[in-house]
């Protein structure tokens, strides 16, 4: 499973349940670390106000709220995972590496 420093929310739940429950190997950045649930309010001038109402908590306990998953291998990410472009895979350092760990991964099985 792929994550950068903009891997948020709900993102960032899926991703902890499955590191949790060992079903993927997190690589990447350390994620934003927002898993505030927000509830709002329409105002009569046309606003909204927005609050949070709730946290996303893992099945073990844990609220990665401003402190977010540290991935299982860890990659720099210089921001080209944002907007990725099949023509440029080739700058892209996360992706490098995990086709790297795969690759080794099929080997070893």
């Amino acid at each position: 499973m792929l994550v950068n420093k903009f891997t948020a929310s709900t993102a960032e739940f899926f991703t902890q349940f499955f590191k949790e429950n060992k079903l993927a190997i997190v690589i990447g950045e350390k994620t934003y670390g927002k898993s505030e649930l927000i509830g709002y309010f329409n105002l009569e001038n046309g606003g909204t106000v927005f609050f949070p109402i709730g946290y996303f908590v893992s099945e073990k306990g844990k609220n990665i709220s401003k402190t977010g998953i540290y991935p299982d291998i860890y990659v720099d990410d210089p921001g080209f995972g944002i907007f990725l472009d099949s023509k440029n895979l080739e700058n892209d350092n996360v992706i490098k590496i995990a086709l790297d760990f795969l690759f080794e991964y099929e080997k070893n099985k």
